[in-house]
């Protein structure tokens, strides 16, 4: 279909596509320790189910709500009988938590090979002038400061090629749009953040992702709001992660990309992306090295 946003590709995904099934030997996650935060819930949820799909054989699940965890976790283990599932209760603002629980993934499952950053938080749509201080900056505690908690508890029990996928949103680099001051701007904020942690860590393979558009508890701010947008499809984000886990998408390490563009478009700027400032956030109109 045609691209609803402004694309540097000519293919537009809504909906999942063979590239990017799980079932896919070639996207196979056999023997991956896999950590989702958000991970009851929406695409979080979703996220973890296609990596179970894929043959993950430990998915760990940490999210706000203990019954949400719960409920996601018996599903999982009903429809996959072997797989086997930690769900840890904790915001991702609360380090202790949040380091307590990987300590305990990374003792009963082993190293940790996926971390997925899906937690995130957006307030209802307001300009900064109404927006309250206290909501914006707890935007800024979920989406900054608990993507580096999470981070840095990652970093000490993860692979030495793990894979870190971080849930960014296209707000962060289209141009204003009304009302998402606080989600646009600590959204940018995180993944330039995650462009800091792939320079330091070379061997580990960083990825910001844009999601798409999902109707989901968070999204539902958006819609309150009256704001109508194309919707995607829950399992093109989740597919597009697994695909984005496997070696083949390691030439997207830094970059930030959308799940709605074509992995084999993709593929086809190769070397762009591995040599250029391609796809990665900076300074508009200053010339590619």
């Amino acid at each position: 279909m045609i691209a609803p946003f402004p694309s540097p590709f000519s293919i537009w995904h809504n909906a999942p596509y063979p590239a990017i099934d799980p079932t896919s030997p070639q996207l196979s996650a056999n023997h991956k320790v896999v950590v989702v935060t958000g991970g009851g819930i929406g695409i979080g949820k979703a996220v973890a189910e296609a990596f179970a799909i894929a043959g993950a054989p430990c998915i760990a699940i940490l999210g706000r709500r203990k019954h949400i965890l719960d409920a996601t976790t018996t599903e999982l283990q009903s429809r996959f009988p072997r797989l086997r599932v930690y769900a840890g209760v904790a915001d991702v603002t609360d380090q202790a938590a949040i380091e307590d629980h990987f300590s305990h993934i990374a003792r009963h499952f082993g190293k940790i090979d996926v971390l997925v950053n899906n937690a995130g938080y957006q307030p209802d749509l307001a300009s900064i002038k109404d927006t309250q201080l206290d909501t914006l900056w707890r935007t800024y505690e979920v989406n900054v400061k608990g993507s580096i908690i999470v981070t840095k508890a990652f970093l000490q029990h993860a692979n030495a090629k793990a894979v870190l996928i971080n849930f960014s949103t296209g707000v962060a680099h289209l141009p204003f749009m009304p009302g998402m001051a606080a989600y646009g701007t600590s959204k940018l904020g995180a993944a330039k953040f995650f462009e800091y942690v792939q320079a330091e860590n070379p061997d580990l393979q960083v990825i910001n992702i844009h999601p798409g558009v999902i109707v989901t508890e968070m999204q539902q701010t958006t819609i309150k709001a009256g704001v109508i947008l194309p919707y995607d499809d829950i399992m093109l984000p989740a597919g597009f992660t697994v695909w984005a886990a496997t070696a083949d998408a390691a030439f997207l390490k830094g970059k930030l990309v959308w799940c709605n563009w074509d992995i084999e478009e993709l593929k086809e700027k190769k070397n762009d992306l591995e040599t250029t400032r391609f796809l990665a956030l900076g300074l508009q109109g200053y010339p590619e090295k």
